[in-house]
């Protein structure tokens, strides 16, 4: 289990064992132990919840101290690109987004954010409702 700022629980979609965090070093530990997509799952779930700072330091973390995890893990560019994109940060969200066209040009996704951030900068946050 995860806290984030706002208090908010979030969790993998099926956890194993339940975690209780007590610090950014035990948060950090339990969101890298997880398997990718499980990580990226609760990443996703951050962003849903509008904790874009929350995401933004745990994939601070990620590149400090777990890189061999994360360095070619594209989703968790593009997560990082876009709670970048939210909270304004065009640079550093554009770096995500091209780290992610770099390794795989055909990544839509990736492309259309750098397009965007080329064409309208950061001035706009996406709209992130789930539906």
């Amino acid at each position: 289990l995860i806290w984030t700022e706002s208090s908010q629980i979030l969790q993998p979609r099926q956890p194993k064992d339940v975690r209780v965090a007590t610090s950014t070093k035990d948060i950090s530990s339990a969101l890298y132990s997880l398997p990718a997509e499980e990580r990226n799952q609760m990443l996703v779930n951050m962003t849903y919840a509008g904790e874009y700072k929350a995401v933004i330091n745990a994939t601070n973390d990620g590149i400090k101290n777990y890189r061999d995890l994360v360095w070619d893990d594209l989703d968790f560019w593009i997560h990082r690109g876009i709670a970048l994109f939210q909270l304004g940060n065009c640079a550093e969200s554009g770096a995500a987004f091209y780290h992610v066209v770099v390794e795989a040009p055909e990544n839509k996704m990736a492309s259309s954010m750098i397009a965007k951030i080329t064409n309208e900068g950061c001035k706009t946050p996406l709209n992130l409702s789930q539906q």
